[in-house]
């Protein structure tokens, strides 16, 4: 075939939209990009963690205002990363869904070796200068947002990102 008559083929079908991921799917592929980070950046000192989402009426879980959320009641509880997707996650992991996993994930290393969870010297909050350094160790770069928030401007190389990425 010539190749003005091949893209006249391709240009004649639609390509086929992916088929979506099913609930399981979705977790597991987390499970996995967990299993690389901690491998990656982690050196496998991150015990098991559950990663889940909250099915149902997204306005429920409005409290839930971050891409990906980890959390705790207490230290006798199993910490869980929870996770919203404001895209769909049904067509797959994104490096910046691993960028947001590789915040959290900062939360659960400070949680496990009782780094300062929260820096009361100004408003109550998680991003303090503790979790800016410990961010800053694995990688990250860290901005000041506001008191409010604090460093909650993380971001990995795209470089690492990349790498686990292409692991997963």
């Amino acid at each position: 075939m010539r190749l003005n008559e091949v893209e006249k083929l391709f240009s004649d079908t639609e390509a086929a939209e992916p088929e979506p991921m099913k609930r399981e799917e979705i977790l597991e592929q987390y499970q996995r990009t967990f299993t690389v980070i901690n491998r990656k950046l982690f050196n496998n000192e991150l015990p098991p963690i559950m990663i889940d989402y909250p099915e149902g009426d997204p306005e429920k879980w409005a409290w839930l205002k971050c891409a990906a959320c980890f959390s705790f009641i207490e230290k006798t509880q199993e910490p869980v990363i929870l996770l919203q997707f404001i895209f769909g996650p049904e067509y797959g992991i994104s490096t910046e869904d691993i960028d947001d996993l590789c915040h959290e994930l900062i939360h659960y290393f400070c949680y496990l070796h009782d780094i300062k969870d929260m820096d009361r010297d100004k408003a109550e909050q998680y991003h303090n200068m503790d979790f800016k350094k410990t961010a800053e160790t694995f990688g990250a770069t860290c901005k000041y947002l506001d008191d409010a928030h604090g460093y909650t401007d993380t971001h990995w190389p795209d470089n690492i990102l990349a790498a686990i990425f292409d692991e997963i």
